[in-house]
């Protein structure tokens, strides 16, 4: 994909110039939260469908009936991340957003063990729960991951050659309805997408 292509010359590029900072990563490189203000053509593509991707998944969860302008925004900026041999993201969430999103450019060449090589991982995070698990979920690249900015997530070490690079963000909503919401739903005229659990 021509898009892919030039968002990780993008990102490399930026990587020699920029020592990055230390979140979740365990090595790795992880960009300033600025990725939306690098002058590339490419990264306002990628935002544009962050955005629709945001608006689309918001409004499936919405309670039937309500129309009105929904408004998604970026909420603490966007990031990219190389990771190489041997590095990984530890447990984090993303707190103060509504939804958390990660983009990937390329996966790299992950050996075949061990088993989830470099893949991103979901807890349940309903303490006690006997029958919960993880959802996981192996990286290619094109894919587009939107989930709960609360849901604690980390990645497995990367081991292989080349690299994984990702793009994350945050996104947060809110709806304004047409009119003042019906008695039934005993709503305030201005609602609020949830931020949180």
């Amino acid at each position: 994909m021509p898009l892919n292509s030039r968002l990780r010359e993008i990102v490399l590029d930026v990587e020699t110039r920029d020592s990055g900072i230390q979140a979740s990563n365990y090595g790795g490189w992880h960009s300033g939260a600025d990725l939306l203000d690098w002058p590339y053509q490419e990264v306002n593509t990628l935002a544009t469908e962050f955005l629709k991707a945001g608006r689309e998944l918001t409004s499936s969860i919405l309670p039937a009936g309500i129309t009105g302008n929904l408004e998604v925004k970026f909420e603490g900026g966007c990031w990219a991340n190389v990771s190489r041999e041997g590095n990984y993201n530890k447990v984090h969430n993303h707190p103060g957003s509504m939804w958390s999103g990660c983009y990937y450019v390329c996966t790299g060449a992950p050996e075949p063990e061990p088993k989830f090589n470099g893949w991103i991982e979901f807890q349940d995070p309903r303490p006690g729960n006997i029958y919960g698990g993880k959802e996981r979920v192996e990286p290619e690249a094109g894919m587009l991951l939107l989930f709960p900015g609360w849901l604690n997530h980390y990645v497995n070490p990367f081991i292989g050659a080349g690299e994984r690079i990702s793009i994350a963000f945050n996104l947060n909503a809110e709806v304004t309805p047409d009119a003042p919401l019906t008695q039934t739903n005993k709503a305030a005229p201005t609602v609020k997408v949830p931020t949180s659990a």
